[in-house]
């Protein structure tokens, strides 16, 4: 039994394998054939990443927008001063 589990499993690995360089391969395609398609996207792209790059990384560094002391930025040791 474990035999044939095994031998499932490296073939499900190989078919993820195949899987993978097909759709590099397309995608190199896809980037060879459309190139100038591809590059005019670009620009729109970049400008895309900024609001999605805020919208994700937003409030992980302990920035906060309220109107506290130290400029919204959370005070973590208030009792020490």
């Amino acid at each position: 039994m474990a035999d044939s589990r095994a031998g499932r499993t490296s073939n499900w690995l190989g078919i993820h394998r195949i899987a993978w360089y097909a759709l590099g391969i397309a995608l190199a395609l896809l980037v060879l054939e459309h190139a100038s398609h591809v590059l005019s996207a670009l620009p729109y792209l970049l400008i895309l990443a900024c609001p999605v790059m805020h919208f994700f990384m937003h409030g992980k560094h302990g920035h906060g927008h309220g109107g506290g002391k130290n400029g919204g930025v959370a005070n973590r040791h208030e009792d020490d001063s």
